[in-house]
């Protein structure tokens, strides 16, 4: 076995609120915590259903007239919070009211993440600690500054992407790296790269690494239906031959960091190693929401180059796996383009493809982060 890079990165702790279907009632469940996460992967049923039927009437009064009554659109919904514990933060309750659902989703998966990788947060302080946000859900936004609302300065950090992690830095105290990406679809996959640099530069010694989505705008879910993306009926194979759309889903997701060699030395506990990672762009491409096969078989082609890893050795690919026939058909001739220089080649060897959305739906700007998280539950257990 050839020796990891120095500064490869350990997977040390997992924060996640996932979708876990509705109760007989019509509200949202949710699967919280990687224990119950892992049960949620080996039972395998699709948490997929409809909008909660509370938040589908608020909803229907903010759109077009001519979208209204419909039944609920199909959703893999999570509990969106409205209050937490302000004394476990170092807020005061008169802050608790003005943060987001987000904002207190962000609180809280990251505790749960250092609590899970036996992190004290008194121990980050300072900057050598980095906080990696990833969200490309608007919605917050949209509802903070609607046409005749009064927002006030103090409403800004929960409309604006850019602040998101204020209080999460402040209750840890970090003074580290904090970004906010936005790349859409691959937002908290390009967070994870960012912050996987980082921690191989040297620059922290710990990453907080979070992905955020919610689908609470109606508008932005009309959106995403104007055309052949979606699956109406809520039917979402990611890869089968049926594939014919996906379902939006709601999620939050945490990932602690920690260089492999300290997290060995101290024998923390090690969900999986990121020893790579490499992003890039599709260029010139047929259009939106029509990805270049040709671009995502170079960046992965260069990525197991860099990383000096055979195609051969492959043994598992994980996929955005959407289930549209434009993303699914693109991302197999990705795979079968790569694998085709391995010395396998016309020997009949198949390499299984996985993605997490066909039980959780497709938690947009979380979705990255949240299939590695599955992933490295699957590498541990």
């Amino acid at each position: 076995m050839r020796p990891l890079h120095p500064r490869a990165a350990a997977i040390v702790g997992l924060g996640l609120r996932s979708p876990g279907g509705t109760t007989p009632d019509g509200e949202a469940m949710e699967v919280r915590g990687p224990a119950a996460a892992w049960e949620a992967l080996r039972a395998g049923v699709p948490a997929i259903t409809r909008y909660p039927a509370r938040r589908w009437e608020r909803m229907q009064e903010r759109l077009h007239p001519d979208d209204r009554g419909s039944a609920p659109w199909p959703l893999a919904p999570i509990t969106l919070p409205t209050t937490t514990d302000a004394a476990a933060f170092g807020l005061r309750a008169s802050d608790v009211d003005l943060l987001s659902p987000s904002q207190i989703l962000i609180l809280e998966i990251a505790a749960e993440a250092l609590a899970d990788a036996g992190i004290p947060p008194s121990t980050l302080a300072g900057p050598r600690t980095g906080i990696y946000l990833a969200t490309s859900s608007p919605d917050e936004a949209l509802t903070t500054f609607a046409d005749g609302t009064r927002p006030r300065l103090a409403d800004l950090p929960a409309g604006g992407a850019g602040m998101l992690g204020t209080h999460l830095s402040r209750w840890l105290n970090t003074l580290g790296p904090l970004p906010t990406l936005d790349t859409t679809c691959s937002s908290s996959a390009y967070a994870l790269h960012t912050a996987r640099r980082d921690l191989t530069d040297a620059t922290v010694d710990v990453a907080v690494v979070i992905g955020i989505n919610t689908c609470d705008s109606p508008v932005v879910g009309r959106a995403f239906g104007d055309g052949t993306a979606l699956a109406e009926d809520g039917d979402l194979a990611p890869y089968d031959e049926r594939a014919h759309g996906y379902v939006r889903g709601e999620g939050a997701v945490a990932v602690v960091l920690r260089p492999y060699r300290q997290a060995r030395r101290a024998h923390e506990r090690i969900y999986a190693v990121l020893e790579h990672t490499a992003v890039g762009s599709d260029g010139r491409s047929a259009g939106v929401g029509l990805p270049s096969w040709q671009a995502q078989a170079d960046l992965i082609g260069r990525a197991l180059i860099a990383a000096q890893v055979h195609p051969d050795a492959v043994d598992l690919w994980v996929g955005h796996g959407t289930a549209t026939a434009a993303g699914d058909n693109a991302e197999r001739k990705a795979f079968a383009a790569v694998c085709g220089q391995g010395r396998d080649r016309g020997r009949g060897r198949l390499w299984p493809v996985w993605s997490a959305k066909g039980l959780w739906g497709h938690a947009e700007g979380a979705s990255g982060l949240q299939s590695v998280a599955a992933t490295a539950l699957m590498l541990h257990h």
